[in-house]
């Protein structure tokens, strides 16, 4: 996998997040102290669609179409 992450500015955790979509508390941290990735939980997956929305959501608000995402299979089955 190809990166641009620069050095320095992104911190090296993997965080959740509260629910199926972005608080605006949780988008302004992110844009300020971007994490390494994302890992989405039940809570955060309602269909696939909204999986889609989110996971693009995620990679705008840190800057990076790379941004590494990982999530449970419970979502396949909605």
């Amino acid at each position: 996998m190809s990166s641009n992450i620069k050095l320095g500015t992104t911190k090296a955790a993997v965080v959740g997040i509260i629910g199926p979509a972005l608080s605006s508390a949780e988008r302004a941290l992110f844009r300020t102290q971007p994490p390494f990735g994302f890992i989405l939980f039940r809570r955060n997956c309602q269909s696939p669609d909204q999986v889609r929305l989110l996971v693009h959501e995620l990679c705008e608000v840190t800057g990076r179409a790379d941004t590494p995402h990982r999530h449970r299979r419970q979502y396949e089955r909605l």
